[in-house]
């Protein structure tokens, strides 16, 4: 990574304070890869394995019909980049993750399939803390040297605290504070003994949850817990 690699991690960071949308702040991070030669990424919410694909991407511009055909084929539950995107705190090549895996006919064929779309090699980058894992592709063999996994750590950190900053899904994000109550709601904890543990009003529990509600635009606090855990707000 040369100074005008150097130069365009700086310019992205820079820029991530000053996004006014999670669409510029993703737009942005695909002309960054592209500089290092990814052409494709994805950006999703994947915490557990055998959980349908499609509520949990973000964002992707992958081909439209390999994104079809990974969905409707349920490929999530059998893609060895996937299951180590959940397991993984650290960056790693795709073919690291596919050399590991046991092999089947599946595999094989989603391998196969995605070469076919232009997505032959790849790296994902893990943020720990954050609810986003990015998965980025190439069309050709990457060289993905200290320098690279360098650059992309670092633009994927301050993308992530971009859309935690704008809301990932285009909603407002959770305060701190909202986070607090929802996992002790989740933990099965009345307004009342909330208020206890975090020394505040019930009356501004109560509060905190109707706002949680209105964010997630769902009418239950149970939604909101379940929805809070699958996108990574919350711990269960």
């Amino acid at each position: 990574m040369g100074l005008h690699g150097i130069k365009n991690i700086v310019d992205f960071i820079d820029g991530s304070n000053t996004f006014s949308s999670r669409e510029q702040a993703i737009s942005e991070f695909g002309a960054g890869i592209r500089r290092f030669g990814f052409e494709h990424y994805i950006i999703s919410s994947l915490k557990t394995c055998g959980t349908a694909a499609q509520p949990l991407i973000i964002a992707t511009n992958w081909p439209e019909e390999w994104k079809a055909r990974y969905l409707s084929q349920r490929y999530v539950l059998h893609d060895p980049v996937a299951q180590w995107a959940v397991l993984r705190s650290r960056p790693f090549e795709w073919e690291v993750a596919r050399r590991a895996s046991s092999f089947s006919k599946t595999v094989h064929r989603l391998n196969g399939e995605a070469r076919e779309h232009g997505l032959v090699d790849g790296a994902v980058i893990p943020y720990v803390g954050s609810r986003h894992v990015i998965s980025v592709s190439s069309r050709h063999k990457i060289d993905f040297s200290p320098r690279t996994e360098l650059g992309l750590v670092m633009m994927t950190a301050y993308l992530n605290m971009a859309l935690d900053r704008l809301g990932c899904d285009g909603k407002a994000p959770l305060t701190n504070r909202e986070r607090e109550v929802l996992h002790w709601a989740a933990s099965g904890k009345t307004a009342w003994e909330t208020s206890e543990i975090l020394s505040i009003a019930e009356g501004t529990v109560q509060n905190h949850l109707c706002n949680i509600r209105r964010k997630m635009e769902v009418t239950t606090t149970t939604q909101a817990v379940a929805h809070a855990i699958l996108s990574g707000d919350i711990r269960p």
